[in-house]
C-alpha cells in the first residue's frame, strides 16, 4: 500500500511532471498554432523548455498573476522575472528576448533596395522596430534622391521627448550621408497617438536644421500599439511650417496636438463617418496611401 508520503515523493512528482510535459507536447503536434492553448498553457509550455525539474504550471500562473498577461510576462525585465519563485536565471533572460527574435525575423523579411514612395511604405518598414517596445525610441530613415532607403538608424532609446542631443545626433549622422530625404519616427508606449507640443516643436527644429544641410524632412510618424499617426498624412507639417512661418504659437501647437486621426477619415468626437474607412485600413492599401513629395 502506497503511503501519502510516498505518493508525493520527488520521484513521483517528477514522473507526474514528465507525463504532463509529454501530454503538452503531444497537444502541440495537434495544434502547432497554439490556438486552443490558454495564455497559462502557452507560458507553461515555454517554461518547460528552460525549467526542466520544476512545476511550470504553478510558475506560469504566478507569472501571469504578477504581470497581468502573457504579453506582460514576455515584455518584463529579466530582473523582474527572476524575482518570481522557481524562475531560473536562464529563463528570466531568454523569455524577454523572444520578442526580439520576432522583431529580427520581421526585419529579415525586408529586401534590399527598398523604395519608400508613400506613407504606407514608411509604416511597413518602420513598424517592426516598435513591436512590444515599453520605452520610447527614436528612429530615422534616410532616403536617397530616388527615394531608396540608405539607412535606418536608432537615434535614441528611453527618451521622454525629442531632446537636443537627439537632434544633434540626427544632424551629425545626416551630414555624413548621401541622404536627400529624412523620415523620423518614435513611439508612445502609453498608448496615445496624439503628438505632444514637444513632438511638434522638435519636429520643426529638426526640419529647420535639415534644411540648412540641404535635406528635407518629409514625415514624422508616431507609433502606438497597432496604430500610427503620420504628420505628413495629417497635413501637420504644412500647418506647422507654412502657416506659422516657422514659429508655431501655443494655440496652433495645441490644436495640432489634439488630433488623433486625419480629419478626412474621422469626424469630430472620433466617430467614423458613414461610408468612410478606418485610417489603418487606408494606409495598408498602397493605392490609397498618401504619396510623399517627389524630389525636384
Amino acid at each position: 500500500m502506497t503511503t501519502i508520503k510516498e505518493s508525493f515523493s520527488p520521484q513521483k512528482k517528477k514522473m507526474l511532471h514528465d507525463g504532463h510535459r509529454d501530454r503538452m507536447r503531444e497537444a502541440v503536434k495537434k495544434d502547432p498554432d497554439l490556438d486552443s492553448f490558454s495564455d497559462f498553457e502557452t507560458l507553461e509550455l515555454l517554461l518547460s523548455f528552460f525549467v526542466p525539474r520544476k512545476d511550470t504550471n504553478e510558475m506560469a500562473h504566478d507569472l501571469i498573476d504578477e504581470f497581468g498577461s502573457l504579453y506582460g510576462v514576455l515584455t518584463a525585465e529579466p530582473q523582474e522575472l527572476f524575482q518570481i519563485k522557481n524562475v531560473t536565471q536562464s529563463a528570466s533572460y531568454f523569455i524577454p528576448n523572444l520578442i526580439s527574435f520576432v522583431r529580427k525575423a520581421e526585419l529579415s523579411r525586408r529586401g534590399k533596395n527598398i523604395v519608400i514612395e508613400n506613407v504606407a511604405h514608411a509604416v511597413a518598414v518602420l513598424r517592426p522596430y516598435f513591436i512590444a517596445r515599453n520605452h520610447e525610441r527614436l528612429y530615422m530613415v534616410s532616403l536617397d534622391i530616388n527615394d531608396r532607403i540608405i539607412d535606418v538608424s536608432c537615434i535614441s532609446k528611453g527618451i521622454g521627448n525629442l531632446a537636443v542631443t537627439d537632434i544633434n545626433s540626427i544632424t551629425a549622422k545626416v551630414s555624413r550621408s548621401q541622404a536627400v530625404k529624412i523620415i523620423i519616427a518614435h513611439n508612445h508606449p502609453a498608448g496615445t497617438l496624439t503628438p505632444s507640443i514637444d513632438d511638434i516643436r522638435s519636429t520643426q527644429t529638426i526640419a529647420t536644421l535639415l534644411k540648412v544641410l540641404g535635406k528635407q524632412l518629409i514625415d514624422h510618424i508616431i507609433f502606438s500599439k497597432d496604430s500610427h499617426y503620420s504628420m505628413y498624412e495629417c497635413d501637420d507639417l504644412r500647418e506647422i511650417f507654412e502657416d506659422t512661418k516657422g514659429n508655431p504659437d501655443e494655440y496652433l501647437a495645441k490644436e495640432v496636438s489634439t488630433r488623433l486621426y486625419p480629419s478626412k477619415y474621422v469626424l469630430e468626437e472620433k466617430e467614423v463617418r458613414e461610408n468612410d474607412v478606418n485610417t489603418n485600413d487606408v494606409l495598408l492599401d498602397d493605392t490609397k496611401s498618401t504619396p510623399y513629395p517627389k524630389t525636384k
